[in-house]
């Protein structure tokens, strides 16, 4: 079982999803992608950041329910 996601994982997930249809998104190496991620996370109110928190508590929550014996184990 993997770990829910975390904010700036879901936040990097949505901006992936969001930028296929930009004509430089193919070209970008994964490097830059995440340079670019990290930049617009760090450049967040704490407003901004506080919304893909939520979404990160509500996922863990579900994962929670669904797996409540679950153990993080590397």
């Amino acid at each position: 079982v993997k770990r829910p996601l975390n904010a700036f994982i879901l936040f990097r997930n949505w901006y992936c999803r969001t930028q296929a249809g930009n004509a430089d998104w193919n070209t970008q190496r994964s490097v830059n992608l995440n340079t670019t991620t990290a930049a617009l996370w760090n450049a967040f109110t704490p407003a901004e950041r506080a919304e893909w928190e939520a979404r990160a508590k509500l996922l863990k929550e579900e994962h929670t329910a669904l797996h409540p014996n679950y153990k993080y184990s590397p």
